[in-house]
């Protein structure tokens, strides 16, 4: 079987902070492909860091050989954007596991992302590194799932599981920010019950096994 991840080899990744060191080496070009899986699904959301162009570029897609995670470790009392939750839990945010397994995926949108905004996306993304992955069109994957036409490379954004600078990103105690979770789950649903359900499926707690949809029934039980 054909090993569809051999291609990152000639791939370069980039350690946060990746905006001038991404722009500098790709300053041949004027974009990158860009797989997003997260709060960048939501239009009102990505709009404050790209432009309509870019975003209107965008390709429903799946990325192989990850494992979509609240793992992503934010202090929220100092986020302008969310409301502090009384659970000092409540601070997970979306990241990627490698997994090394073409069977593991995780679905989201591919842009064409503007070089020159690189430094800006930095910014938004902060503690993590631009990486490159295996990806492929939502419908192509929905019509042939062993087949490996109209694959290609494109980056995403993977939070390092280990210490950098005295400081892990990361944490599998976390749960996950909901009026974060409620944003990103709304970028999907528009995109029909297929993607979402698979969104679902392909979406986890921080300890790498709880489903989201169990804590989503769970948080919404205690909430009556």
């Amino acid at each position: 079987m054909k090993n569809i991840f051999n291609p990152l080899k000639n791939y370069k990744t980039f350690h946060y902070p990746f905006g001038a060191k991404a722009a500098e080496h790709f300053n041949k070009s004027d974009e990158i492909k860009l797989f997003t899986y997260g709060s960048l699904l939501n239009k009102d959301s990505a709009l404050r860091t790209m432009d309509e162009q870019t975003y209107n570029s965008r390709i429903t897609s799946v990325a192989f050989g990850y494992k979509r995670i609240f793992n992503r470790d934010v202090d929220i009392a100092a986020s302008a954007r969310y409301t502090t939750p009384d659970n000092h839990l409540e601070r997970g945010m979306l990241n990627l596991l490698s997994t090394e397994n073409a069977d593991d995926v995780v679905n989201g949108f591919i842009f064409d992302f503007k070089i020159s905004a690189l430094q800006a996306m930095c910014e938004r993304e902060e503690g993590y590194d631009l990486v490159p992955c295996v990806v492929q069109p939502w419908d192509a994957f929905c019509e042939k799932q062993s087949d490996h036409s109209q694959m290609s490379v494109a980056y995403t954004f993977v939070a390092p599981h280990e210490e950098r600078s005295g400081v892990c990103p990361v944490s599998h105690e976390v749960l996950p920010v909901k009026e974060y979770f409620d944003l990103v789950k709304e970028g999907v649903s528009i995109y029909g019950e297929d993607f979402l359900q698979k969104w679902y499926d392909t979406t986890f707690l921080a300890d790498k096994e709880t489903p989201i949809a169990d804590w989503e029934k769970q948080y919404e039980a205690e909430r009556f």
